[in-house]
């Protein structure tokens, strides 16, 4: 079960980042007044951008989760 302990950690790493990310772009949204103008600049789109990796990397922590409990049911059942 450790790497199901490995695979959350990373889980909430990215959490973490993602949220990061949510927090600078809210304030350059509201620095910059971009829900008032509705303008984009660079630093936005390079926020969203590098929210992509952290996004695609949690759907696989998330997966491999996924597969660990079928082969886990798997086990259980062959088991039984």
């Amino acid at each position: 079960m450790r790497v199901d302990n490995l695979n959350t950690n990373a889980m909430l790493q990215n959490l973490q980042q993602l949220n990061a990310s949510t927090e600078a772009i809210t304030k350059l949204s509201l620095s910059d007044n971009i829900t008032k103008d509705l303008t984009v600049t660079d630093s936005l789109i390079e926020n969203i951008a590098g929210q992509i990796p952290n996004e695609i990397a949690y759907k696989a922590n998330a997966k491999t989760i996924e597969v660990q409990n079928a082969v886990a049911d798997s086990l259980i059942n062959i088991k039984a």
